[in-house]
């Protein structure tokens, strides 16, 4: 997993990581990449609040609570897009994001794992197909549901989430294990 990105979904600027190990909080602990994603500074103060990697998933979070910002993580063949909208404004902005992003840097096959954190509403669909699904015109792709996923990768990969550790196996069946988030 070397790739992910900070996406301002109003702004349309983004801040890709690229290097090994790099991590969205390290990124966006940065001042350069702050001020150039757009987070209010009353946002920034507050992160001194959050220990660096004790914290990590409450500053995530915090920041795409008070920030315009998504998350975007790679992990081969699929890619997670995380955001927080509830739901104001809809989902026209964020959404438009995706579909630009999905544009410039996915393939048509690429599998893309849309999750509105605020509402809890997930969409698992092909980027090819995200225009159309959308305008309300796609379904979700054979082997996915709303409810849980079936790779379309054919090896096994370990992923991460909030405070999880899954297994996606070979046969698509997933195995769950919590784990401490660090």
């Amino acid at each position: 997993m070397t790739e992910g990105w900070w996406v301002n979904y109003e702004t349309k600027r983004f801040v890709g990581l690229y290097c090994p190990g790099m991590e969205h909080e390290i990124v966006i602990r940065g001042q350069e990449n702050q001020d150039w994603l757009g987070v209010p500074p009353s946002v920034a103060k507050e992160f001194n609040r959050y220990h660096p990697q004790v914290d990590r998933i409450r500053l995530l979070l915090f920041v795409m609570k008070h920030a315009p910002l998504m998350r975007i993580r790679g992990y081969g063949c699929r890619v997670q897009i995380q955001y927080w909208n509830p739901g104001g404004g809809g989902d026209d902005k964020p959404y438009a994001a995706v579909r630009r992003w999905a544009a410039r840097w996915g393939g048509p096959r690429l599998l893309l794992e849309v999750s509105n954190l605020a509402t809890r509403r997930h969409e698992h669909v092909m980027a090819g197909d995200w225009p159309a699904f959308v305008k309300g015109q796609a379904k979700t792709p054979q082997g996915c549901s709303k409810t849980g996923l079936k790779t379309g990768c054919k090896t096994s990969r370990n992923f991460r989430t909030f405070g999880k550790t899954r297994t996606v196996k070979k046969d698509g069946r997933r195995a769950d294990r919590i784990r401490e988030a660090t």
